[in-house]
């Protein structure tokens, strides 16, 4: 047999507060309707009592009494003054004299017509929203304290339900006489409400430990336990609780079911997971085929005719395959972390406020096309259209109160690019917001992999797929310069944006291919860490004992490598016009797309 605290967990019960008394003092063996308060005193032991007949607050302690002297379980009260009080701390006003009915207790007493009806049910009989639950402190104001008192010393409970009193009776009986229909009912309540918050592994623990009425833990299961696993994206995920009296057989499909939604991953995430490797496509591909690839990012939901700001995350001390896959194991808690902005915290929401009934224009790869008539959904081209519908990750928005904003992740050349896209331009407030987030967000995944050395670079806001592929390098310019601090924002109007435009041109990239050639042709496994060592070499006066300290190598490293470099370019670091040159080409050389 089940106590009340074990009946309550039960489905159909939700609409089912307690308002005093003890929940474990005794096992329920039924439940009964009771037309009348004067018949509790029949009831038989351990039974559920459910009043039809409205109480009086002055004569609650009666029916507490005859309660307890038959050996109830507990009363359920269903009057509507009750169920106005639950939460509240105000005690119901059911005295005479002021505007409650005089009610007779007897054998010649008429039950009230409302009694009988589902109490909070919509028209049609369809049960209305259970009371909001209320807190302890709140129900005990509501209850006299000699009610309090009786309940306690009588070892009844007091209940209250404002929910369809035929579905409470068949789920007290059910619940009961245990068995497998409650267990079916607790599989088929699972099946509906814990696939709605698959990808929160937390929060399912917490569904599935209230649908089963015994606590659910991440962990393996020791001995005596049910267990169940299940390995998604972000590894396995492993449930187990104990196994209750009678519910054996809902225990093993429940945490089956928990462990699958966890591991699955938030339906939202799925279509998010198939932009990843079109995004890093679209980022490493050559310029000929961003049109091709917009296309199918725009049948993928991914907004590229919007505006974008790219992050560049890497674990800068890690290499190989121990880089790549420190990577992977962030890339949903990194989105998780950045989706915080714009939301209701941080200033990203003050600082990003657009008017979303005014999408961006249409814009094609090479940039923005002409304005077009967006006071519609019928009037705005399909590619606006895209730009401002939410998509993963974002929550919608109403006009004036926040962009709908979408973040989208992708793997490219040993470093997450963390793609935010905007539907409009967010100006310098807005990337200076992005700047704290991302510093918020890389802070927090350092605590979580000291070891790593997590650093961020920022790029500038840009508008369409090119605008995407243009932040991205930004960002990853600004990354090649994050030693001083953990996260380094592109600068806009510095000398970031003049090497990357100088960059750009074919002499440029010809003459840095020539003067680097000794280099480059180690291979970018060998060549990067000597462009960064001479770079920053260069860049602090040729101070090897400064170099290494914003690399965090040892000073006699960084003499090597300058040495290593000097043989194979056969430079004079010591000519003024050869040292700005070659610092000039490291630059160009770390801060350039991949081909």
């Amino acid at each position: 047999m089940v106590n009340l605290a074990e009946l309550l967990t039960a489905p159909g019960l939700e609409a089912v507060r307690p308002l005093t008394g003890p929940l474990d003092a005794a096992p329920v063996t039924g439940v009964r309707l009771v037309p009348r308060p004067d018949l509790l005193a029949s009831v038989p032991p351990g039974t559920v009592a459910v009043l039809l007949a409205p109480v009086p607050r002055h004569l609650l302690d009666v029916v507490v009494r005859d309660a307890a002297a038959a050996g109830a379980a507990a009363v359920v009260l269903t009057g509507p003054e009750w169920a106005a009080h639950i939460g509240t701390g105000a005690a119901p006003d059911t005295t005479r004299g002021s505007g409650a009915p005089d009610i007779a207790w007897g054998p010649t007493a008429a039950v009230p017509d409302t009694a009988l009806s589902p109490m909070g049910a919509a028209p049609g009989g369809v049960p209305g929203p259970a009371p909001a639950p209320a807190t302890a402190s709140a129900t005990v104001a509501s209850v006299p304290a000699t009610v309090r008192s009786l309940a306690e010393r009588g070892r009844v409970a007091v209940l209250h339900t404002g929910g369809d009193l035929a579905a409470l009776i068949v789920a007290v009986e059910r619940a009961a006489a245990g068995g497998a229909e409650d267990e079916l009912a607790r599989v088929q309540v699972a099946a509906s409400e814990i696939p709605a918050a698959a990808g929160d592994p937390e929060r399912i623990a917490v569904l599935a430990g209230r649908i089963l009425g015994v606590p659910v833990e991440q962990r393996a299961a020791g001995p005596g336990e049910e267990g169940a696993s299940a390995v998604g994206a972000q590894g396995e995920v492993r449930y187990a609780s104990a196994v209750p009296p009678g519910r054996a057989g809902a225990v093993r499909p429940v945490l089956a079911l928990a462990a699958l939604a966890a591991a699955g991953g938030a339906p939202a995430d799925v279509p998010a997971r198939s932009r990843g490797p079109l995004l890093a496509e679209l980022l490493t591909a050559p310029r000929d085929q961003v049109a091709r690839l917009a296309a199918r990012g725009r049948a993928l939901g991914l907004p590229v005719d919007g505006w974008h700001i790219a992050l560049r995350l890497a674990p800068v001390a890690l290499d190989g395959t121990v880089r790549y896959g420190t990577l992977e194991a962030v890339t949903a808690e990194a989105q998780r972390l950045l989706r915080s902005w714009p939301g209701t915290e941080g200033t990203g929401a003050r600082h990003l406020s657009v008017d979303s009934r005014t999408p961006p224009a249409a814009t094609t790869p090479d940039g923005p096309g002409p304005a077009a008539d967006t006071t519609s959904p019928a009037g705005q081209s399909p590619a606006a259209r895209t730009a401002s519908a939410p998509t993963s990750g974002a929550p919608a928005t109403t006009a004036g109160s926040g962009p709908r904003a979408s973040w989208n992740a992708a793997l490219v050349d040993e470093a997450l690019v963390l793609l935010c896209s905007l539907p409009a331009d967010p100006g310098a407030d807005g990337r200076r917001a992005m700047v704290a987030t991302a510093r918020r967000a890389v802070d927090r995944l350092r605590g979580l992999h000291p070891k790593a050395d997590f650093r961020c670079g920022v790029g500038a806001a840009h508008r369409g797929p090119l605008g995407i592929r243009g932040s991205a390098r930004e960002a990853r310019a600004a990354l090649a310069r994050a030693a001083d601090a953990p996260v380094a924002a592109h600068d806009a109007a510095g000398l970031d944006r003049m090497l990357l435009e100088w960059y750009g041109s074919e002499a440029a990239r010809e003459a840095v291919g020539e003067l680097l050639a000794p280099v480059l042709a180690l291979g970018p496994d060998r060549a990067e860490p000597l462009l960064r060592t001479v770079q920053a070499y260069l860049d602090h006066n040729n101070s090897p004992a400064r170099a290494a300290e914003v690399l965090h190598l040892h000073r006699n490293a960084v003499g090597a490598r300058v040495r290593r470099f000097v043989e194979l370019t056969g430079a004079d670091l010591a000519d003024p016009e050869q040292r700005i040159a070659l610092q000039l080409a490291c630059r160009a050389g770390l801060s350039a797309p991949s081909p």
